[in-house]
């Protein structure tokens, strides 16, 4: 009886083994399968198997001494490929979902290097799709873990850093980005993950944020593709040729563009793995670019050749201008001297009508108007100082208006000078009442709009 159940236990003890290393040998596979689509640059289905592969490891016992490896495996590729796709979503989602998971005795975990690894790439792929808060906090999270532990050295933090720079820069928080640069200068080249061509790629980064030229921003990204093409990292060397036709292909000469595009031709077929896609839209905007600079340079050409021309007939015209600018001035002056005898003689004009009704208020007015026996007498008189003073003015009311009354003429005469109505209707031996609606006649006959109008047309007639 002992035996059978030994016996029993044993095959029991023999199916789990099998069992627990088919669902190993199943994470294997999918891992394997992901990163072969990564490889060919497939990050569609290389998320899909690395998801596959997490599922399939959060079900192995988590006292398997390869579950915890197998899940950061899984949490890392998935994490980095589906950034590096169009998943940026997921991968911020599995993240934080796994964050305690990941910080959990970050310190002293046997899988530390994985953990690193996968927080590094998750600032890289938030920074790279523009979730530059979402990659700073990660960055923050994981310095402030890093800093209690005793072990922990600072070139376990260099690619997180770098990545951080990039984002504190993007955000223009320029300062932060500088203070960090040291770190990564000290470890140039001292590090398999980081090397000169990263930290020129940084410096052109960060400096392309402040007030540095061109000239030198692109220079650093060249010592870069000529770093990363010595140390056979050629995918990385055409990256910077992206960056540099992307960014800056206006701030280079035609020759320096075809250098770098012999250049990522030649990278490419270095990089057997690397997708074809980036490369193609590279030689498109090139090829854009080219045809935009040929047209403007044929465009240059035929000004050269119209130039004397164009010079010639541009001096014609400042010519012109200046002929009739010249001739404007004397029209001009000739105005303003039209203007200023014309203004004297209105000045004149007013003075003399001053002082006739001066003249004739006095006459009329010495004694009271009630007394005054004749007062046609006054109005030959007034007739007799206007004529004497403005010769024309007869002549100029019989010729403008016909058909007017010697009491209508004589209200223009009273209105020349001034007088008020109350006044006039007095001098006119009228009623107020009847004086007002003589003018308003008046004014009819004058086809005069207002009194401002009747006013301004029987001053016209005094000249």
């Amino acid at each position: 009886m002992r035996i059978k159940f030994r016996f029993s236990l044993l095959l029991l003890f023999v199916i789990s083994c099998q069992f627990i290393q088919a669902q190993i040998d199943s994470v294997n596979t999918y891992l394997n399968s992901a990163k072969q689509a990564y490889k060919l640059g497939d990050y569609a289905v290389s998320t899909l198997y690395f998801e596959k592969a997490l599922v399939f490891s959060n079900n192995l016992s988590e006292n398997h001494k390869d579950q915890k490896a197998l899940k950061l495996e899984a949490l890392k590729g998935l994490i980095t490929v589906s950034g590096m796709g169009s998943a940026i979503d997921l991968s911020i989602a599995v993240y934080e979902k796994h964050r305690s998971f990941v910080f959990q005795n970050l310190c002293s975990s046997k899988q530390k290097a994985i953990k690193i690894g996968l927080i590094n790439n998750f600032i890289a792929v938030a920074y790279h799709n523009n979730y530059t808060d979402e990659a700073i906090k990660a960055y923050q999270d994981f310095i402030n873990y890093s800093n209690n532990c005793t072990d922990f050295r600072d070139v376990n933090k260099v690619q997180a850093s770098a990545n951080a720079v990039l984002a504190f820069a993007k955000l223009k928080k320029t300062k932060k980005a500088v203070e960090l640069l040291p770190l990564l200068s000290y470890y140039v080249d001292s590090l398999p993950n980081w090397t000169k061509a990263d930290y020129e790629k940084v410096l052109a980064k960060v400096k392309s944020k402040t007030n540095s030229s061109t000239e030198e921003i692109i220079n650093h990204y060249k010592n870069a593709a000529n770093d990363y093409n010595s140390s056979h990292k050629y995918s990385y060397e055409l990256n910077v040729y992206e960056t540099l036709l992307k960014d800056y292909a206006v701030n280079l000469s035609n020759k320096e563009l075809m250098d770098i595009i012999e250049k990522s031709k030649i990278a490419k077929g270095k990089t057997p793995y690397y997708h074809s896609e980036q490369y193609n839209k590279m030689m498109k905007e090139f090829g854009i670019l080219m045809l935009e600079r040929s047209a403007s340079e044929i465009e240059n050409q035929q000004l050269k050749n119209y130039s004397f021309i164009l010079v010639t007939l541009a001096l014609l015209i400042i010519i012109s201008l200046l002929f009739i600018a010249n001739k404007g001035n004397r029209e001009k002056k000739n105005v303003y001297q039209q203007l200023y005898n014309t203004e004297k003689q209105f000045k004149l004009q007013q003075e003399k009508l001053t002082q006739l009704k001066h003249n004739f208020v006095k006459q009329n007015y010495v004694i009271s108007l009630v007394e005054k026996k004749n007062s046609s007498k006054s109005f030959y008189d007034l007739c007799e100082s206007l004529i004497k003073n403005f010769p024309q003015l007869n002549y100029n009311i019989q010729d403008t208006y016909t058909g007017l009354t010697k009491k209508e003429i004589k209200i223009i005469y009273l209105s020349l000078l001034d007088i008020s109505n109350k006044e006039s209707a007095s001098l006119l031996h009228l009623t107020y009442g009847s004086y007002r609606v003589a003018k308003n006649r008046l004014l009819k006959k004058m086809k005069c709009t207002d009194i401002n109008h009747f006013d301004i047309s029987i001053k016209k007639l005094l000249s």
